[in-house]
């Protein structure tokens, strides 16, 4: 058994074991018992693929489902389903991480900024040193921030 199988199948048990509990007089309870591995087997077997390609957040989606339905008798699979597919997936299951950014190999300025960030600048002595690229400063600025503040800048200016 792979480990998708066997994912599959400890879904599709959790599921039925839950609905089980909560209609412990439905087929599903009987079936459970162990009295018979042929029909113990067939329902698992029937469960695992009725919930095969559904997560176990949709899983437990139709469990909860189920239990506010109030309901008195268990669900057949396929109004099961239904009511795992009520929810949908979260959208960022699928991670795709950005690619590195390009280092900036021009000569770092501060010509750009403001007077008063310039004038703060020059007062810490964070100013570019001679040949450092815009990637080195921007990356030495990050450094102060983090050794000299806790991870967090500060507002430019005097705050007295």
């Amino acid at each position: 058994m792979n480990d998708l199988d066997a994912n599959l199948r400890t879904l599709a048990t959790k599921a039925l074991a839950t609905i089980a509990e909560m209609y412990p007089n439905s087929s599903i309870a009987k079936k459970l018992d162990g009295t018979d591995d042929y029909s113990y087997e067939t329902l698992i077997g029937v469960w695992k693929a009725g919930l095969t390609g559904l997560t176990e957040i949709q899983v437990n989606h139709g469990i909860t489902t189920l239990l506010n339905s109030g309901d008195t008798f268990e669900p057949p699979l396929p109004v099961f389903l239904k009511m795992c597919h009520s929810v949908n997936p979260p959208k960022h299951t699928h991670y795709v991480s950005l690619p590195a950014p390009k280092k900036n190999n021009s000569q770092a300025s501060i010509s750009h900024y403001s007077k008063s960030i310039k004038d703060e600048l020059i007062r810490i002595g964070m100013t570019p040193s001679n040949g450092e690229t815009q990637h080195e400063y921007a990356q030495r600025c990050r450094d102060y921030v983090n050794v000299n503040h806790g991870g967090y800048a500060r507002v430019v200016g005097s705050c007295e």
